[in-house]
């Protein structure tokens, strides 16, 4: 370090102020790792809301092509918008993935991002009371087998998968049987306490996922407590064995 950074950094102390390089957030760095590693070109971002994560991938160097999900009206305007600014990212139809195809409620909580097909729990609105809902809208359901089919033509390569869903992942799992082994990198939004009725528990999610041929390679801190410092849901990478 050289005796300038060492001044910068002494009289910023003196303000309470840490000075350091800025670094990529390690989840999102093993993710682009992980799909370099594993020849996954294509990355599907299921539970986008306005496209927060896949703008920390391009901003750390994702050169693949990543198509969003999003069911929110609101958030799926802006992710549309975001994403048009940006070569290589693609935003599906407004959709919910999950189990089967169909129609489905879909619950609106007041701060967009909590929004999920689940109903939600005390355990999360005592924490932060904007996760409770607000309003439901009806939203076309899809597998995800059944939207590969359909949609993902033109590319018959391993793929990486992040579901970040409220508490269905289980759901989404459920709807990717035959894509299933496509999928080389897999992350999943996992809960340490019981936040949505109907939603496994980290154990449960935990077991399914290495049951179906997977290993756990990374988790990160998620939703959290910081009243009593409890984390309450965690981020899994995964990739196949």
């Amino acid at each position: 370090m050289s005796k300038i950074n060492q001044l910068l950094k002494s009289a910023a102390r003196g303000f309470g102020v840490e000075i350091d390089r800025v670094r990529p957030m390690p989840r999102i760095a093993q993710m682009i790792h992980l799909c370099k590693a594993n020849e996954c070109r294509t990355l599907l971002d299921i539970g986008a809301n306005a496209g927060q994560y896949a703008q920390h991938l391009w901003n750390w160097g994702f050169s693949g092509r990543i198509i969003s999900f999003e069911p929110q009206e609101e958030a799926y305007s802006e992710l549309v918008a975001n994403a048009s600014k940006v070569k290589g990212w693609d935003v599906a139809a407004r959709i919910c993935v999950g189990d089967k195809d169909g129609m489905a409620s879909f619950n609106l909580s007041e701060n967009s991002v909590s929004s999920s097909l689940l109903p939600v729990l005390e355990s999360s609105t005592s924490v932060k009371p904007e996760t409770a809902y607000v309003g439901q809208a009806e939203v076309p359901l899809r597998r995800l087998d059944s939207w590969v089919k359909e949609e993902l033509t033109g590319y018959d390569g391993a793929i990486a998968v992040k579901v970040d869903v409220q508490g269905f992942e289980d759901g989404v799992l459920r709807g990717a049987e035959h894509v299933l082994e496509r999928i080389r990198v897999l992350e999943l939004e996992m809960s340490l306490t019981n936040l949505y009725e109907g939603a496994p528990s980290f154990i449960e999610l935990y077991a399914r996922v290495e049951a179906m041929g997977f290993t756990c390679v990374g988790l990160y801190p998620g939703f959290t407590d910081w009243d009593t410092y409890q984390m309450l849901q965690v981020d899994g990478l995964f990739t196949r064995q």
